[in-house]
């Protein structure tokens, strides 16, 4: 492990495994993996003092990192049993999707077998694994899987809802959301208070949200995005519920939309802001207080809105990475209150503080 101040060059000699931590100082911090052709995942503690990274590449393994001090302090492997069937057979193991606990405690990823398990984050210790039932070959996508309200003790995985302390399953969804196991799904995002459900997928080519009552396992309300014609794919980029739970993010390669959910589910009622002049996005998140957003371009232009008004209230543009453009990136996640942002492309993670 290597520490540079200041801008001094990436060092690339030992290009395949190696894990280079840059600390631009006063300004912005790199957490870089030189390896080529692979995907990341991550995702920030609640505190924001931690992030886990999970390498596609590398098998099942997921990375804890101290946000102060960019050192590893956990590591987390799995092996799962290799399955038969068609659908993974010959394909390499490895974590599609990962996520913290409401409280920090716990972190939970999902395999590409279809394995969800989760761990101690204190004590580095494995809590359960279990199979999950997941429609047409979601384990592979690169979309977000899981999703948890562990303060009701509620986590979803595709179209299962599971106990998050014990792993049981509590119910499926498939019969009651219109949802059937050929269905590409891509997203899922579960509301804080674990009241509510949304299922990103494609219907007929155009991108599709299904809002579901937890409760009543009942469809609350659903969305189709016509796809434009000068585009070939049109697809979901992230699904997110705002922390007070009153919104739902939706975000598309072209632009965001901004749900505002009613009590009753009555279409009416629902609100759409569209941010139509917003092209070429790689995702958007939204802040801790909920009346802001984070998006990020194709061309590497970080922005915040306030999503009440639209205004944009702040606009930086990130030094494009050394290597590839930001239109292959991968990843894009914001920690809950410290404004950290990651994204990674297919030769580095880049972690970065916008002021």
């Amino acid at each position: 492990m290597k520490v540079f101040f200041d801008d001094g060059e990436y060092d690339t000699e030992d290009p395949v495994d190696s894990i280079y931590i840059t600390a631009k100082r006063n300004t912005a911090k790199y957490c870089s993996r030189f390896i080529r052709g692979s995907t990341h995942l991550a995702a920030f503690s609640p505190d924001s003092k931690k992030i886990a990274i999970a390498d596609r590449e590398s098998g099942p393994r997921i990375d804890l990192f101290d946000l102060e001090t960019l050192e590893i302090t956990s590591t987390f492997v799995t092996i799962s049993t290799e399955k038969t069937d068609h659908k993974t057979k010959g394909l390499r193991n490895s974590f599609r999707a990962i996520v913290f606990s409401q409280d920090g405690r716990n972190l939970y990823a999902l395999d590409s077998y279809g394995y969800l398990h989760a761990w101690s984050v204190n004590d580095n210790e494995r809590l359960w694994g279990t199979k999950c039932d997941l429609p047409c070959d979601s384990a592979s996508s690169s979309g977000r899987l899981v999703s948890v309200a562990d303060n009701v003790k509620l986590l979803v995985c595709g179209i299962s809802i599971y106990n998050s302390d014990t792993g049981e399953l509590k119910t499926n969804l498939i019969k009651d959301v219109g949802i059937t196991y050929e269905t590409d799904i891509y997203h899922v995002s579960l509301s804080p208070d674990g009241s509510k459900y949304a299922i990103g997928f494609l219907e007929s080519g155009h991108p599709s949200v299904t809002i579901v009552d937890i409760f009543s396992k009942k469809v609350h309300s659903s969305f189709i995005f016509e796809k434009p014609q000068s585009l070939e794919r049109y697809n979901i980029r992230q699904l997110e519920f705002s922390p007070n739970r009153d919104s739902l993010l939706v975000v598309k390669d072209t632009g965001c939309n901004l749900i505002k959910l009613s009590s009753t589910g009555d279409s009416e009622e629902n609100r759409f802001f569209a941010m139509d002049d917003l092209t070429l996005l790689k995702g958007a998140r939204f802040l801790r207080d909920s009346d802001q957003i984070v998006v990020l371009h194709e061309d590497g232009l970080i922005e915040t809105r306030y999503i009440d008004i639209l205004d944009r209230v702040a606009i930086e543009k990130g030094s494009p990475f050394p290597y590839v453009s930001m239109s292959d990136s991968h990843m894009f996640e914001v920690s809950p209150d410290t404004f950290w942002i990651i994204t990674s492309n297919n030769r580095e993670i880049r972690l970065d503080h916008i002021n």
